[in-house]
Protein backbone atom coordinates (compact mmCIF):
# COMPACT_ATOMS: atom_id res chain seq x y z
CA UNK A 1 0.00 0.00 0.00
CA UNK A 2 0.92 3.75 -1.32
CA UNK A 3 1.63 6.14 2.20
CA UNK A 4 -0.92 8.91 1.08
CA UNK A 5 -1.81 12.28 2.90
CA UNK A 6 -5.43 11.66 2.16
CA UNK A 7 -6.38 8.87 4.99
CA UNK A 8 -5.23 11.64 7.51
CA UNK A 9 -6.94 14.36 6.04
CA UNK A 10 -10.30 12.43 5.98
CA UNK A 11 -9.46 11.68 9.66
CA UNK A 12 -8.84 15.47 10.49
CA UNK A 13 -12.38 16.38 8.53
CA UNK A 14 -14.02 13.76 10.67
CA UNK A 15 -12.47 15.63 13.78
CA UNK A 16 -13.35 18.96 12.85
CA UNK A 17 -16.74 18.11 12.10
CA UNK A 18 -17.60 16.32 15.16
CA UNK A 19 -15.75 18.83 16.62
CA UNK A 20 -17.99 21.41 15.24
CA UNK A 21 -21.36 19.93 16.20
CA UNK A 22 -20.27 19.65 19.72
CA UNK A 23 -19.27 23.16 19.84
CA UNK A 24 -23.18 24.09 18.31
CA UNK A 25 -24.58 21.64 20.41
CA UNK A 26 -22.65 22.93 24.02
CA UNK A 27 -23.48 26.52 22.54
CA UNK A 28 -27.19 25.04 22.73
CA UNK A 29 -27.80 26.16 19.01
CA UNK A 30 -28.96 23.24 18.09
CA UNK A 31 -31.14 20.24 20.01
CA UNK A 32 -29.89 16.93 21.41
CA UNK A 33 -32.00 15.50 18.50
CA UNK A 34 -30.06 17.79 16.23
CA UNK A 35 -26.81 16.99 17.13
CA UNK A 36 -27.65 13.22 17.38
CA UNK A 37 -28.93 12.99 14.03
CA UNK A 38 -25.36 14.71 12.70
CA UNK A 39 -22.94 12.84 14.57
CA UNK A 40 -25.24 9.54 12.86
CA UNK A 41 -24.32 10.97 9.50
CA UNK A 42 -20.80 11.92 10.68
CA UNK A 43 -20.74 8.39 11.73
CA UNK A 44 -21.70 7.05 8.19
CA UNK A 45 -19.00 8.85 6.35
CA UNK A 46 -16.57 7.32 8.73
CA UNK A 47 -18.12 4.09 7.80
CA UNK A 48 -18.00 4.96 3.83
CA UNK A 49 -14.26 5.45 4.32
CA UNK A 50 -12.56 2.45 4.81
CA UNK A 51 -15.12 0.95 2.58
CA UNK A 52 -14.09 3.26 -0.25
CA UNK A 53 -10.60 2.30 0.86
CA UNK A 54 -11.23 -0.77 0.80
CA UNK A 55 -12.82 -0.93 -3.52
CA UNK A 56 -9.37 1.16 -4.11
CA UNK A 57 -7.28 -1.13 -2.93
CA UNK A 58 -9.18 -3.65 -4.61
CA UNK A 59 -9.34 -3.03 -8.09
CA UNK A 60 -13.21 -2.34 -8.06
CA UNK A 61 -13.38 1.15 -9.05
CA UNK A 62 -11.08 0.17 -12.31
CA UNK A 63 -13.66 -2.58 -13.37
CA UNK A 64 -14.79 -2.18 -16.96
CA UNK A 65 -18.33 -1.54 -15.76
CA UNK A 66 -16.96 1.12 -14.10
CA UNK A 67 -14.79 2.95 -16.58
CA UNK A 68 -17.28 2.48 -19.20
CA UNK A 69 -19.89 4.33 -17.64
CA UNK A 70 -18.52 7.93 -16.22
CA UNK A 71 -17.54 7.31 -12.75
CA UNK A 72 -16.86 10.23 -11.69
CA UNK A 73 -20.46 11.52 -12.37
CA UNK A 74 -21.47 8.83 -9.76
CA UNK A 75 -18.99 7.44 -8.04
CA UNK A 76 -18.09 10.02 -5.55
CA UNK A 77 -21.72 10.13 -4.73
CA UNK A 78 -22.11 8.62 -1.09
CA UNK A 79 -20.88 11.42 1.01
CA UNK A 80 -22.59 14.05 -1.48
CA UNK A 81 -26.23 12.35 -0.77
CA UNK A 82 -25.45 11.63 3.26
CA UNK A 83 -25.14 15.23 3.93
CA UNK A 84 -26.63 17.06 0.87
CA UNK A 85 -29.84 14.79 1.03
CA UNK A 86 -30.90 16.37 4.49
CA UNK A 87 -29.87 19.49 3.56
CA UNK A 88 -31.69 19.77 0.30
CA UNK A 89 -34.73 18.21 2.02
CA UNK A 90 -34.89 19.41 5.68
CA UNK A 91 -34.91 23.12 6.33
CA UNK A 92 -34.67 22.22 9.97
CA UNK A 93 -31.45 20.36 8.55
CA UNK A 94 -30.06 23.59 6.66
CA UNK A 95 -30.74 25.61 9.66
CA UNK A 96 -28.70 23.33 11.83
CA UNK A 97 -25.53 23.41 9.51
CA UNK A 98 -26.12 27.55 9.18
CA UNK A 99 -25.88 27.76 13.34
CA UNK A 100 -22.52 25.14 13.00
CA UNK A 101 -20.91 27.91 10.88
CA UNK A 102 -22.25 30.67 13.20
CA UNK A 103 -20.93 28.67 16.53
CA UNK A 104 -17.79 27.68 15.35
CA UNK A 105 -16.84 31.01 13.17
CA UNK A 106 -16.84 31.71 9.19
CA UNK A 107 -13.69 32.33 9.68
CA UNK A 108 -12.34 28.66 11.14
CA UNK A 109 -14.41 26.83 8.71
CA UNK A 110 -12.75 28.76 5.47
CA UNK A 111 -9.77 28.19 7.05
CA UNK A 112 -10.41 24.89 7.25
CA UNK A 113 -10.71 24.83 3.60
CA UNK A 114 -7.02 25.86 2.99
CA UNK A 115 -6.20 22.30 3.80
CA UNK A 116 -7.00 21.90 -0.30
CA UNK A 117 -3.34 23.73 -0.44
CA UNK A 118 -2.10 19.93 -0.24
CA UNK A 119 -3.18 19.73 -4.03
CA UNK A 120 0.61 21.09 -4.53
CA UNK A 121 1.53 17.42 -3.87
CA UNK A 122 -0.60 16.38 -6.94
CA UNK A 123 0.81 18.75 -8.80
CA UNK A 124 4.00 18.11 -7.90
CA UNK A 125 3.95 14.78 -8.90
CA UNK A 126 2.58 15.63 -12.60
CA UNK A 127 5.34 17.48 -13.25
CA UNK A 128 7.53 14.51 -12.01
CA UNK A 129 5.60 12.27 -15.08
CA UNK A 130 3.64 9.99 -11.46
CA UNK A 131 0.77 11.74 -12.16
CA UNK A 132 -1.59 12.32 -14.78
CA UNK A 133 -0.50 16.20 -16.25
CA UNK A 134 -3.88 17.37 -17.48
CA UNK A 135 -5.60 16.76 -14.08
CA UNK A 136 -2.08 18.47 -12.29
CA UNK A 137 -2.33 20.95 -14.62
CA UNK A 138 -6.55 21.92 -15.00
CA UNK A 139 -7.68 20.98 -11.72
CA UNK A 140 -4.71 21.04 -8.85
CA UNK A 141 -3.53 24.01 -9.71
CA UNK A 142 -6.70 25.88 -9.10
CA UNK A 143 -6.87 23.92 -6.60
CA UNK A 144 -4.27 24.64 -4.67
CA UNK A 145 -5.06 28.50 -5.58
CA UNK A 146 -8.33 27.85 -3.69
CA UNK A 147 -6.55 26.60 -0.54
CA UNK A 148 -4.16 29.21 -0.41
CA UNK A 149 -7.07 31.90 -0.81
CA UNK A 150 -8.77 30.41 1.88
CA UNK A 151 -6.14 30.18 4.40
CA UNK A 152 -5.54 33.93 3.30
CA UNK A 153 -9.02 34.63 3.57
CA UNK A 154 -9.70 32.92 7.15
CA UNK A 155 -7.04 35.01 8.30
CA UNK A 156 -8.72 38.21 7.13
CA UNK A 157 -12.24 37.17 8.67
CA UNK A 158 -11.00 36.82 11.93
CA UNK A 159 -9.04 40.11 11.54
CA UNK A 160 -13.13 41.34 10.32
CA UNK A 161 -11.01 42.52 6.85
CA UNK A 162 -12.82 40.81 4.52
CA UNK A 163 -15.98 40.92 3.17
CA UNK A 164 -18.46 37.81 3.41
CA UNK A 165 -19.10 38.46 -0.28
CA UNK A 166 -16.11 38.16 -1.39
CA UNK A 167 -15.94 34.60 1.02
CA UNK A 168 -19.15 33.64 -1.35
CA UNK A 169 -17.20 34.06 -4.88
CA UNK A 170 -14.31 32.18 -3.21
CA UNK A 171 -16.38 29.04 -2.46
CA UNK A 172 -18.09 29.50 -5.44
CA UNK A 173 -14.28 29.20 -7.37
CA UNK A 174 -13.91 26.30 -5.31
CA UNK A 175 -17.35 24.66 -5.95
CA UNK A 176 -16.73 24.86 -10.04
CA UNK A 177 -13.04 23.48 -10.09
CA UNK A 178 -14.34 20.28 -9.35
CA UNK A 179 -18.29 20.53 -10.65
CA UNK A 180 -18.15 20.39 -13.25
CA UNK A 181 -14.72 20.41 -14.32
CA UNK A 182 -12.56 17.77 -12.30
CA UNK A 183 -15.47 15.20 -12.92
CA UNK A 184 -15.20 16.33 -16.90
CA UNK A 185 -11.43 15.73 -16.95
CA UNK A 186 -11.39 12.46 -15.02
CA UNK A 187 -13.56 10.92 -17.66
CA UNK A 188 -11.38 12.39 -20.71
CA UNK A 189 -8.41 10.60 -18.96
CA UNK A 190 -10.01 6.79 -18.44
CA UNK A 191 -11.24 4.38 -20.63
CA UNK A 192 -14.78 4.91 -21.69
CA UNK A 193 -17.31 7.06 -23.95
CA UNK A 194 -15.65 10.55 -23.20
CA UNK A 195 -12.17 8.74 -24.01
CA UNK A 196 -9.69 11.72 -25.26
CA UNK A 197 -6.95 12.01 -23.29
CA UNK A 198 -4.42 9.20 -24.07
CA UNK A 199 -1.04 10.89 -22.33
CA UNK A 200 0.62 8.72 -19.66
CA UNK A 201 0.14 8.27 -16.71
CA UNK A 202 -3.52 9.21 -17.64
CA UNK A 203 -6.50 9.77 -15.01
CA UNK A 204 -6.87 5.96 -14.34
CA UNK A 205 -4.75 6.66 -11.15
CA UNK A 206 -8.02 8.87 -10.02
CA UNK A 207 -9.58 4.67 -9.70
CA UNK A 208 -6.52 3.80 -7.87
CA UNK A 209 -5.35 3.74 -4.01
CA UNK A 210 -5.31 6.71 -3.18
CA UNK A 211 -6.50 9.27 -5.36
CA UNK A 212 -9.85 7.24 -5.70
CA UNK A 213 -10.23 7.50 -1.81
CA UNK A 214 -10.08 11.21 -2.11
CA UNK A 215 -12.48 11.43 -5.41
CA UNK A 216 -15.08 9.17 -3.48
CA UNK A 217 -14.79 10.88 0.21
CA UNK A 218 -12.58 13.52 0.83
CA UNK A 219 -13.10 15.90 -2.32
CA UNK A 220 -16.84 15.32 -2.06
CA UNK A 221 -16.55 16.51 1.64
CA UNK A 222 -14.92 19.58 0.84
CA UNK A 223 -17.21 20.41 -2.11
CA UNK A 224 -20.28 20.10 0.49
CA UNK A 225 -18.46 22.51 2.45
CA UNK A 226 -18.12 25.12 -0.21
CA UNK A 227 -22.68 24.80 -0.58
CA UNK A 228 -22.76 25.20 3.02
CA UNK A 229 -20.75 28.04 2.86
CA UNK A 230 -22.16 29.48 0.25
CA UNK A 231 -26.34 29.15 1.81
CA UNK A 232 -24.60 30.51 5.08
CA UNK A 233 -23.49 33.90 3.37
CA UNK A 234 -26.47 33.94 1.37
CA UNK A 235 -28.17 33.49 4.60
CA UNK A 236 -27.10 36.39 6.15
CA UNK A 237 -27.64 38.60 2.93
CA UNK A 238 -24.79 39.71 3.15
CA UNK A 239 -24.45 40.46 -0.73
CA UNK A 240 -25.54 43.97 -1.53
CA UNK A 241 -25.10 45.82 -4.88
CA UNK A 242 -22.62 48.35 -5.70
Amino acid sequence: MKFSMIPFIFIFQIVFLSLAVRTTLLAKNISNIQAKSLFVIIALLVIWGPISTYFALNGVYKLPFVMNNLPSFWYSMVPILLLMGPWLFSSRFKTSINKIIESVGIHKVVFFEGIRILAIGGIIKGMRGEFSAEFAFFIGIPDFIFGALSLLAGYLLYKKSLPLKWVLFLNIFGFIIIIPFALVVINLGIPGPWHIIHSTPDTVSMLEYPMAVASTVVVPIFVVINVFIINYVLSLKAIRPT
